[in-house]
């Protein structure tokens, strides 16, 4: 489901942890609102904010090998967002529910472009001076791929509905 907000503090709080640039001036919204991802998301990017402040903290306080923590980084974000995250999103697409279909896609999105904002984050953060050339997660593609799955079953499903209804029209009243 979209994920209702009931107060500017509350949407503020979400704004500032996720990867969510907002259509609108705050002021000018109306609450309580609804945005169009659903809890997954915020939730997913404190974990990821969290993540990556830990390890930079260990990073800076215990290991030598700053290249060794990049590309560790690096795997260990591409395997949260393809295996549990993306991974998670594709098992629900096998629903009968069209919106809930839906709600998938949007947040296939906004994950994506979470990974575009990680990939830039990441790239700033790198501990690593040695290490050049851009930080690219595979988790990207995924979630591409996870978007065209889920159209895919969107159609799947209107066509379902109109070869219903077809033979309905078909049947001999």
């Amino acid at each position: 489901m979209p994920m209702p907000i009931h107060t500017i503090d509350e949407y503020n709080k979400v704004v500032e942890v996720s990867w969510y640039t907002p259509e609108m001036d705050p002021n000018q919204l109306t609450f309580p609102c609804v945005l169009p991802f659903s809890q997954m998301y915020p939730l997913c990017c404190i974990d990821i904010r969290n993540f990556l402040n830990q390890i930079y903290i260990f990073a800076d306080d215990q290991f030598q090998h700053s290249a060794l923590i990049d590309e560790t980084l690096q795997k260990s974000l591409d395997e949260l967002l393809c295996n549990n995250v993306c991974q998670s999103l594709i098992d629900r697409l096998s629903s009968q529910y069209p919106g809930q279909i839906v709600q998938i896609l949007i947040n296939f999105g906004h994950f994506e472009t979470a990974c575009e904002e990680l990939q830039s984050l990441v790239f700033n953060l790198r501990s690593s001076t040695s290490v050049s050339g851009p930080v690219v997660l595979r988790a990207t593609k995924k979630f591409q791929e996870g978007k065209k799955l889920a159209e895919k079953r969107i159609f799947e499903l209107v066509n379902s509905k109109i070869d219903d209804l077809i033979d309905t029209a078909e049947y001999d009243w």
